[in-house]
């Protein structure tokens, strides 16, 4: 289960991993859904007014937490290469 939770705090840096399949995957999962959230966007029309501002807010918000994620995961794998270089060095 502990495992499992490591996966689930996707805005939580781990500081003491050596594994880059985490971060790896954190970019991915957000890489696609802004992929997502553009194509929906851009493709999906929606003829009431206020669902289409709505949905705009929702998707603007899932795009600015995917970045965030992303950000929090590029970070984690720079922390990650200093982990793996410190442990070559002992």
């Amino acid at each position: 289960m502990k495992k499992f939770m490591k996966y689930f705090n996707i805005f939580e840096l781990d500081l003491h991993s050596k594994s880059y399949k985490s971060a790896i995957i954190r970019i991915t999962v957000s890489l696609i859904i802004m992929l997502a959230t553009c194509l929906f966007r851009f493709n999906v029309t929606i003829s009431n007014a206020i669902l289409n501002i709505v949905s705009g807010i929702v998707l603007l918000a899932v795009t600015v937490l995917s970045i965030l994620c992303l950000f929090v995961a590029a970070v984690e794998c720079l922390q990650i290469a200093d982990n793996r270089k410190n442990d070559k060095n002992r």
